[in-house]
Formats: structure tokens, C-alpha cells, sequence
């Protein structure tokens, strides 16, 4: 009976290796994945930001803008 129980032991501390390798593993796996996802993110935000942050719509020339105080308006040629 001892020998049974010496290896049902040696067996179950196995298993429990085992399961936190395996766990282990998972965890590494999910790290990797969201790390990716992480610096795809960044790498499109990086490329598309003045997409994000400026509207690509023109105004047309004779909008008018009104503000509370005195401004001059300036127009620039556009130079190539």
C-alpha cells in the first residue's frame, strides 16, 4: 500500500507541475498576444494621427468666422 501511495504522490506533484507550466505557458501567451495588439495599436495611431486629430474637410473661401474681439485676416499663397 505505501508503494501505491508513494507514486499516486510522485503522480499528483507531476500534475500539479504540470498545471502551472501549462499555466505559465498561457500566461506567456496572452502577454505576447496582448503586446502585439498593444503595438499595432500604437503603430497605426502613430501613422494616422494628423487623420485623427486635424478634419480633412476644406472650407470654402468666403466662410466667415466670428470671434469677440478685433482680428485681421490673413491670407497665404500656397508655394510649391
Amino acid at each position: 500500500m505505501k508503494i501505491f501511495q508513494k507514486n499516486f504522490l510522485k503522480e499528483m506533484g507531476n500534475n500539479n507541475f504540470n498545471k502551472e507550466k501549462a499555466l505559465k505557458k498561457t500566461i506567456f501567451t496572452l502577454f505576447k498576444v496582448v503586446s502585439i495588439v498593444y503595438i499595432l495599436i500604437c503603430t497605426l495611431v502613430y501613422f494616422y494621427q494628423e487623420n485623427l486629430i486635424f478634419s480633412l474637410t476644406k472650407i470654402a473661401k468666403s466662410h466667415t468666422y466670428f470671434f469677440n474681439q478685433k482680428f485681421e485676416e490673413f491670407n497665404f499663397k500656397k508655394t510649391q
